[in-house]
């Protein structure tokens, strides 16, 4: 089963990745509780909200976390947005479409199809248009029927 983390764990997670900060180093620094030396990535997150994480989940849980992946609470569509930049480098007009209730014509490596897959909460749908050479093309659209998902 895949944990379920806040957008804020995910996008705090994500952007220490992006600034080249491997899982092993955001375990050994959030088992000494040395959450400090992250600041310097970004000033505005508080990044006791991992460590507060794992001790929620446990030292396992939080490492699959890391390794194997995670499933957000609920992802706004600001949220989606910002995540699709931060964990994948998909950024809009590039690499898909904006449209008013989602995302069109997502192109995405199969692999980050199924991370995307697994982090999404129920309010958000993808419909498969196609798959080519390793990649697939998506549409992840908010849900109408929100209160049936739950």
């Amino acid at each position: 089963m895949v944990n379920k983390i806040s957008l804020m764990d995910a996008y705090i997670i994500e952007t220490l990745r992006k600034s080249g900060v491997s899982n092993q180093e955001i375990m050994q620094h959030i088992e000494r509780k040395n959450v400090e030396v992250f600041r310097t990535i970004h000033a505005s997150f508080d990044f006791n909200e991992l460590i507060q994480l794992e001790e929620r989940l446990g030292k396992a849980e939080f490492q699959k976390v890391l390794s194997e992946g995670y499933s957000i609470k609920f992802v706004t569509f600001n949220g989606l947005k910002n995540l699709l930049r931060l964990k994948f480098d998909i950024i809009e007009d590039r690499d898909y479409e904006l449209k008013e209730n989602g995302f069109s014509q997502l192109r995405i490596s199969e692999d980050q199809g199924e991370q995307l897959e697994k982090m999404l909460s129920a309010n958000w749908m993808i419909e498969l248009v196609g798959k080519e050479n390793n990649c697939v093309c998506m549409n992840i659209y908010l849900t109408n029927n929100l209160i049936g998902n739950l």
